[in-house]
């Protein structure tokens, strides 16, 4: 984490680095370590993400 950032910081540029992401077309799935553990999870994530971006114009 930079210096005298909080996570509070990190996590809201992370956010916002997400919607650039998504501003051009493109979708979001994502799991951490824990989730590895029920790929069933994982795969319905992606999915989701996946038809949020067919729907888009």
């Amino acid at each position: 984490m930079p210096t005298g950032d909080t996570p509070a910081d990190v996590l809201w540029r992370e956010k916002l680095r997400e919607d650039e992401i998504r501003d051009t077309g493109y979708e979001m799935a994502r799991w951490t370590w824990g989730d590895l553990e029920f790929p069933e999870s994982i795969i319905g994530r992606i999915r989701r993400a996946e038809a949020r971006s067919s729907r888009r114009p």
